[in-house]
């Protein structure tokens, strides 16, 4: 691969470790490092660039990279920097006079509008329910406690505990809030921020009956919850003009959602050979990190497309090639609900193994915005795309309909030990997939870190999960000699 700059070519697709991306990262040319940089305004800044190897980044704090297994190519080594260098990214972005808005509570599907504000960047505060795990410590879950949430609530108190200890992310301008459909517990992880007087615009969702043709909603109850969406985001754009100082400019919002089009294609096109293709052209640790790259950009749109750009080239070369990371004959499994411990995804692979889909509860950030409807009405039908805006019995349906797609041989529902939403979907899910799909299901609760004895519990669930899986495909390869695969 020779792509922008000094020629660089990477090695057979393999997954190595922290130490050994050291080594391998030696070899990489000074003037590839040093192109990979975020807020290219800003020029060549000895603080800009952000190819790293995972072992610095366990240097200053997040030890627990030293126990993962990493993807070997550079596309994938761009996606770590880009997403581990986000904290400091935003201090930077308040050093540059740039506004910084935080998005809490499923809206992803908002961040174009933010991006069409000059100077302005959106971030997703929830996504520091990993940095516990990345780190291994309780520190954010202790500072979430002082708050009043404690272990009954979802690993996302860590966000709370972000803002509470003013160091991950500088205050930001503004939060934008969902209400009304979304995740209880991080409604109260929004509260909580909201008592330390950080300036909010609150953003109501409707609940969803169903999509447009199911039998309990009609197109036209579609249409008005829509329209209600684009008034509350005609609304939202009236508060960032007056927390940025800039006009409201829907051509300037059509390019961002160019660019958020462009990001999510690219995510699509890298989930076409890493999960629905006979063998893995990424691992599914990667994945879950391009997937969640979709969410806000990281604090940089225009570069996270370049970013996510290069991992699905990357992934299509592979393809092409039959340069896979896990090899064709790996079960098959469909993922439910990220895991807190990003370590799962590396044991799941290690058994043998093939992360073949996923519902990340992230579902409002994977179509494409429309195109043929007015923008503010596209962003509308983004948020009505919500993995938890509608029943569960609809999101199940949802996910058993990409399982009958991806060929899944099982499936794992990685739940959340006090999160309101997994305790009600989890058995429904699980039940539905059985009855619908014939298909073994393994639900787990993640633990928190350093819990090692009930980390032990759930590896070895997870191996006699696998054996299952492995002697039913044994069995059915005796009754059907074509088998699966």
């Amino acid at each position: 691969m020779s792509e922008l700059g000094a020629p660089w070519t990477d090695p057979p697709a393999a997954q190595i470790s922290s130490a050994q991306w050291l080594r391998l990262f030696a070899a990489v040319p000074g003037e590839r490092i040093d192109r990979y940089r975020y807020y290219h305004e800003a020029g060549r800044t000895a603080w800009n660039t952000y190819l790293i190897p995972p072992s610095t980044f366990a240097a200053y704090g997040a030890r627990y990279l030293h126990k993962l297994r990493f993807d070997n190519s550079l596309a994938s080594l761009r996606l770590w920097g880009f997403m581990l260098t986000e904290s400091e990214r935003l201090y930077r972005a308040r050093q540059m006079g740039k506004k910084v808005v935080a998005l809490m509570g499923d809206l992803g599907p908002l961040a174009p509008l933010v991006y069409a504000f000059p100077q302005t960047v959106a971030f997703y505060p929830e996504c520091h329910w990993w940095t516990p795990f990345l780190t291994e410590s309780d520190d954010l879950f202790t500072a979430a406690a002082r708050r009043g949430l404690g272990e009954d609530c979802c690993f996302v108190r860590a966000a709370l505990g972000a803002f509470v200890k003013n160091c991950y992310f500088p205050p930001p301008d503004l939060c934008v809030a969902s209400v009304g459909a979304t995740c209880d517990d991080y409604a109260a992880v929004i509260q909580g921020a909201h008592g330390l007087g950080y300036p909010f615009f609150w953003f109501e969702i409707p609940h969803r009956f169903d999509f447009p043709g199911d039998p309990v909603a009609t197109a036209e109850d579609h249409a008005a919850r829509r329209r209600f969406l684009a008034d509350q985001l005609r609304a939202l754009a009236a508060r960032l003009e007056e927390a940025t100082g800039s006009p409201f400019d829907e051509a300037a919002l059509v390019r961002a959602m160019g660019l958020t089009n462009r990001l999510r294609r690219a995510v699509e096109s890298a989930r076409q050979g890493a999960y629905y293709s006979r063998g893995a052209a990424l691992p599914a640790l990667e994945m879950m990190n391009l997937e969640f790259l979709a969410l806000s950009g990281y604090a940089d749109l225009e570069e996270a497309v370049a970013v996510a750009e290069h991992v699905a080239d990357t992934v299509q070369r592979r393809q092409v090639a039959g340069d896979w990371v896990i090899p064709p004959e790996a079960l098959r499994l469909y993922w439910v609900t990220p895991p807190a411990d990003p370590l799962l995804l590396n044991h799941a692979e290690e058994l043998g193994g093939q992360v073949a889909g996923t519902e990340y509860v992230i579902q409002q950030v994977k179509e494409p915005l429309r195109e043929d409807l007015p923008p503010l009405e596209a962003l509308a039908e983004g948020v009505l795309a919500m993995s938890l805006a509608g029943s569960s019995t609809r999101r199940a349906r949802r996910i058993l309909d990409e399982i009958r797609n991806t060929g899944a041989e099982g499936v794992v529902i990685s739940s959340i030990f006090a999160s309101s939403h997994c305790g009600s979907e989890n058995r429904l899910i699980a039940e539905e997939v059985r009855r619908g799909l014939d298909l073994p299901v393994l639900v787990f609760n993640v633990v928190g870190p350093g819990k090692e004895r009930q980390q032990g519990q759930i590896v070895s669930r997870m191996q006699a999960f696998m054996e299952v899986l492995r002697a039913r495909r044994k069995r059915q390869r005796q009754e059907r000699p074509e088998g699966i695969g």
